[in-house]
Parts: structure tokens; C-alpha cells; sequence
């Protein structure tokens, strides 16, 4: 029979866990690549990723284009097998036909692909992370306990599984892309990379592999996610990708509510950060330059009410004005909530305020109407309340019945760190003006309007890269002026620049506590490490401080010294 189904009022609903890891997962244990903490899921492939770091982890290598983009060099040759001068085969691969194929003959399918060191475009590097991508066809299906993988005991660290006994069926015959990750072993640089089928039991199959690539995989900095994982163990997230989205719609806000960041470090590599309360600012959790040299601030675990700077809220329930005064002191958020409900049921009707840790937003409603909440045009609009608890106070919240926090904030979260960035981590590194090879031509010929001379130096003690950059004096002939002005831009631009943002009702200058050409110390509970492993003790010379007092913004610049 058959059955005809209206497809505007016929709807299918499916449940969904999530996803799986990949084999990225894999080889994730101290005892690898000199790890300092082994992942939550380590050799997990398979398994459905419900940590919040693996979750972040998987966002960026298999819904942005990150591991495509910021692989590393290919490290083998004859990728499409054109020619096969590089490659050695053995059993019944064969390489001849420009592809590595394998064919069953004389009652096996065994078979190997081997390049070695001496072959490859590149030795690569030892204990360090590798993806290999290849096109599989399968004509025939191999059977029996088929398996083919990369051998474990030469450039790969243990066997890496490629296609497994139970899953050639499942692919079928056609044209598949396949893609692992895996650690190389303590003596890659020095031995083959060898593809091979291994079978006992097998009696059948033909597949080729073709365009195949071998890159290290330098994109993220792993052992931050190792850490990561394990500060956050397994947290219930819920979300959808059913479009294309920038990262910080999606990536950021799952990581303010893992009260995580990521960024670029030094190596150019995505770093994790989770803040775990009572995390010290050193490396050894306790190590701290003289008072004198350190601007820290220590983030607040509980909401911090301060009487006569952000205890006051005013409202109108279309009567006037009224304001809720909340007592100064230390609060949860649930707490707070109720402190708040407490206040506004004082000054005016019956109001229900709650708080949820999940989105970390404040909701005021009104059980007897419609409320306005007047953050920017209240009486003590100065002194509001209303950053504290998630709203934009820039503009009053219009009567309603009810208003909720525009951002989320929470109790033991950076986000309440007052210089955090609240922009959140795009896939976008920012370039700092750095050069480390600096040329000057000068003298320009009127005639030729050629430079007849230069002047050329280098400093790469505070970056190890080169990076170089030409600049040009058209008028100057002197070669005194030509190398002082290569030394003065030299030395402004070979190191780090800073560059920091305050937000807060304390954001002033006083409230710094220091000076332009004042030496300081800046470290920060969540992101530290951004600045390089001596940042413990890191002197930095203020240049600039500026205040924003339209939005209560400081913004300072200061040079790594």
C-alpha cells in the first residue's frame, strides 16, 4: 500500500545525545608528549563527549576550519602516488597505478605501504601530534578480521586503527575520506611511516588509498586542555547547530558557562583556562613579586554589595519612583535574589526575584503588574545595582511584567574579574606590532629613485621568530641618522606591546595606584600563562593610562621591560 504523508503537518522528532570522540582523544596520558595531566577521557574514541573541555575541543576541530588552516607542513612525499619512486610496498599493495593499492591474491590480503625517514619531505618531530588524511576506495569488502592501520612501532607511538574489521561493511563499497590523529613515538624522526593491512582469516577484498597527507597538528596547546577537563569533569550542556555561526555566538557562550577562556598563547597555539577558586597567581600557587610591583586584583567568589557604589535599584510601578536599598555584604546569587526580593517588597508590591546558576541571570517580576527598572535615568542611577546583577544599565528596562539579566554573571567566575575581556574568543588572533628585523633604506637617488644605502639589525632575545620590516628615509644621506633611526624603531618594536581594559564603578586612575613610567606587575587568576613563562615575575613599564568616564573604562598600555 501506499502511504501519503502531508508534509506541512507531518513532523518527525528525534532525541540526540551528542557527539563521539574522534581519535583525537587518543594518547592523552601523562606518559605522552610530556603531558602534565592526563585527559579526563583519555582513549576515549568512541565515546560520547560530555566534558566541557572535550566539547570546546571538538567545536574547533570539527565545526570551524582551525585544523585546516593552522596544520602544520606535509611531511610526506608523492602524496597522490604520480610517482612512486619514495614509497615501497610489500605483500599485495601496489603502488604503480597512482594509487597504493590492495588486491586479493593467493589466499591473503596482507600488504604494506612504507616511506622512510630518509624519503619523506620532512623527518617531522618525536612525541608530537599527527593527522593523517587519505582517500579510501572500496571495490571489493575485505573480510574477515581485515584490519588496516599505521604500525605502532615505527613513526606512529602504538598502532593506530585506520579501518576496523566490523567497519568496512558499515562504509561500503564507494569513495571515503578518512582521518586519524596520533602521537608519534620517541624515535619517529628516525624511522618509517608504514601503512599496512593485516588479516588471518580473510577471502576477499580490493581498496586503494590515494591522496594521502601527514601533518603535525601544532593548532592547540593540548595540555591545557588535558587540564581543562579535569577541573571541570562532566557538565550537562545543551545546544543545537542548525546554521552557520560566528564562534563567539556558540564557543563563547558555552565557555562563560564553563567559566573558561581560551586564547592564543606564545606559540601561536588555542589555550584553555578554567578558574578553579583558590588558584594562585604563581606558578607554585604562592610565589609573589614585592606588593610595590603588582597590580592584582583577586576576583570575588561571591557577589560583593558595597554601600553607596552598587546597592541601590530604582524602579517605578507607573506611581513614581521608588528605590530598593540592598544591604551591603557578601552574597550567592540565590541570596542575592533574595535580598533583592526583599528590598523592592519593602519599597513598593509583592515582587518575585530569582536567580539561575545555569544562565547565570538575575529575573525581577512583578505579582501585581508591570515594573520599569530605571538604571540610566534613576535618582541613584551612580550607584545602581544593576551591573552587578547582568543588566545593561546604559538604557532603563521599559514597564513589563517582568526583565532579565541582558549578560550572565555568576558566583566564582572570572567573568566578574574586572579585567576580563567581555568580547569573548574569536577565531581571529589579533597582530601585535612586533619586528624583530628592522631595515632602513635611505639616500634616494633623484635620478634612478634607488636607495644607495641601508642599514640592517636584529633582536630576537625577546622573540625568537623573524619578523621582519623595511622602512624608508628618502632624504637622509647620513649614515648616522640612518642607523639611529633603525635602532630607535628596533628598539620600540622587537618586544611585546600590552595592551589592557578596566570596566568597573572603581575604574579610575587612583584606583590604579600608579603612575605613567612606573614598573609593574600584571598577572591575571584565569589567564595566566598568556604572557610567557616568566610572567611571575614580569616587569612592565606604564606608558599610558586614560579613563573613559562615559563608560567607566580605564584603558592602560604599557611595554614588556
Amino acid at each position: 500500500d501506499t502511504i501519503r504523508l502531508d508534509q506541512n503537518r507531518f513532523r518527525v522528532f528525534v532525541a540526540c545525545k551528542g557527539k563521539k570522540y574522534g581519535s583525537y582523544i587518543n594518547d592523552r596520558a601523562t606518559t605522552e608528549q610530556g603531558f602534565t595531566e592526563t585527559h579526563a577521557d583519555n582513549d576515549g574514541e568512541g565515546s560520547l563527549i560530555e566534558n566541557g573541555a572535550g566539547v570546546i575541543e571538538d567545536l574547533y576541530r570539527n565545526e570551524t576550519n582551525v585544523i585546516s588552516e593552522n596544520a602544520g607542513d606535509e611531511i610526506l612525499k608523492e602524496t597522490g602516488f604520480d610517482t612512486h619512486t619514495k614509497w615501497d610496498t610489500t605483500g599485495v599493495c601496489d603502488d604503480t597505478g597512482g594509487k597504493a593499492e590492495w588486491t586479493f591474491a593467493a589466499g591473503a590480503l596482507n600488504g604494506a605501504l612504507t616511506q622512510t625517514d630518509v624519503d619523506r619531505a620532512s623527518r617531522g618531530n618525536s612525541l608530537s601530534r599527527y593527522r593523517f588524511v587519505f582517500s579510501l576506495t572500496i571495490t571489493t569488502l575485505p573480510d574477515g578480521n581485515s584490519l588496516l592501520k599505521i604500525d605502532g612501532s615505527l613513526f606512529a607511538d602504538n598502532d593506530v586503527t585506520l579501518v576496523a574489521a566490523a567497519d568496512w561493511a558499515t562504509l561500503g563499497v564507494g569513495t571515503h575520506s578518512i582521518a586519524v590523529e596520533f602521537a608519534s613515538g620517541p624515535t619517529a624522526t628516525i624511522s618509517s611511516f608504514k601503512v599496512e593491512l593485516v588479516e588471518t582469516s580473510a577471502t576477499q577484498g580490493q581498496f586503494d588509498i590515494d591522496d594521502v597527507s601527514l601533518k603535525e597538528v601544532t593548532i592547540f596547546d593540548l595540555d591545557s586542555f588535558n587540564i581543562a577537563s579535569n577541573d571541570l569533569s562532566t557538565t550537562a550542556l545543551s545546544f543545537a547547530i542548525v546554521e552557520q555561526v560566528d564562534s563567539d555566538a556558540l564557543i563563547d557562550d558555552i565557555l562563560k558557562t564553563l567559566g573558561s577562556i581560551n586564547y592564543y598563547n606564545n606559540a601561536d597555539q588555542i589555550k584553555m583556562r578554567t578558574y578553579v577558586a583558590g588558584d594562585g597567581f604563581g606558578v607554585s600557587g604562592n610565589d609573589k613579586p614585592a606588593a610595590e610591583d603588582i597590580w592584582e586584583f583577586d576576583p570575588g567568589t561571591t557577589f560583593i554589595i558595597v554601600a553607596g557604589e552598587n546597592d541601590k535599584l530604582d524602579f517605578d510601578e507607573s506611581g513614581g519612583e521608588l528605590t530598593a536599598t540592598i544591604s551591603a555584604g557578601s552574597y550567592t546569587g540565590d541570596a542575592l535574589a533574595t535580598e533583592i526580593n526583599t528590598q523592592m517588597d519593602s519599597a513598593g508590591a509583592d515582587f518575585t526575584v530569582t536567580y539561575s546558576s545555569s544562565t547565570g541571570k538575575f529575573t525581577i517580576a512583578d505579582d501585581a503588574g508591570n515594573v520599569s527598572l530605571d538604571w540610566a535615568t534613576g535618582t541613584n542611577a551612580a550607584t545602581t545595582i544593576g551591573r552587578t546583577i547582568g543588566f545593561d544599565i546604559n538604557a532603563d528596562d521599559v514597564s513589563a511584567t517582568s526583565h532579565t539579566s541582558n549578560f550572565p554573571v555568576w558566583e566564582n567566575s572570572f567573568l566578574e574579574h574586572p579585567i576580563a575581556e567581555q568580547g569573548g574568543f574569536l577565531l581571529r588572533k589579533s597582530q601585535d606590532p612586533i619586528f624583530t628585523d628592522i631595515t632602513v633604506n635611505y639616500f634616494k637617488s633623484n635620478q634612478t629613485g634607488s636607495y644607495q644605502a641601508t642599514s640592517n639589525d636584529t633582536d630576537t632575545t625577546a622573540h625568537s621568530k623573524s619578523l621582519p620590516l623595511t622602512v624608508k628615509n628618502d632624504y637622509s644621506r647620513d649614515q648616522t641618522t640612518g642607523e639611529f633611526q633603525r635602532d630607535f624603531l628596533l628598539a620600540r618594536l622587537f618586544k611585546k606591546f600590552y595592551h589592557g581594559i578596566v570596566v568597573g564603578p572603581d575604574a579610575d586612575i587612583s584606583g590604579l595606584g600608579v603612575e605613567e613610567w612606573d614598573f609593574i606587575n600584571l598577572r591575571h587568576p584565569v589567564a595566566a600563562g598568556i604572557f610567557g613563562a616568566g610572567e611571575t615575575t614580569q616587569k612592565w613599564l606604564l606608558l599610558i593610562e586614560s579613563l573613559n568616564l562615559g563608560s567607566l573604562t580605564m584603558t592602560i598600555d604599557a611595554e614588556e621591560s
